[in-house]
């Protein structure tokens, strides 16, 4: 079996994260958008984890690299409110497109009727 790693060298002045804001925030909050940023900085500080192969190392490594919860709450553009990891597909889709797949959503939005 053949147990090779791609290990990109991390920056060299990383810039340390912000305090953690709620992970719960109450609606009508700024939390959100404070979540957002710190999910946003946790991906651009430890995205190269995520080219590391096999996932097993990639998931020790994200444990070791960030020790506390990294999930966060965040309200999306049509209101949903989710709690998301942005070391995974959903959490990673919802930060960089602001919606989980936003045409499967616009399509069901026209279709669906209130009540």
């Amino acid at each position: 079996m053949n147990c090779l790693a791609y290990w990109p060298a991390p920056p060299l002045n990383p810039e340390p994260l912000s305090p953690p804001p709620p992970r719960n925030p109450r609606p009508g909050s700024t939390a959100y958008a404070e979540n957002r940023r710190f999910l946003e900085q946790q991906r651009s500080r430890l995205g190269w984890i995520e080219k590391l192969r096999p996932m097993a190392l990639q998931a020790l490594l994200l444990r070791w690299a960030a020790p506390g919860e990294r999930r966060r709450v965040v309200e999306t553009a049509s209101g949903l409110r989710l709690f998301v990891d942005p070391f995974n597909h959903l959490g990673r889709n919802i930060l960089l497109h602001d919606a989980y797949e936003p045409d499967m959503a616009d399509v069901m939005s026209a279709r669906l009727q209130p009540g």
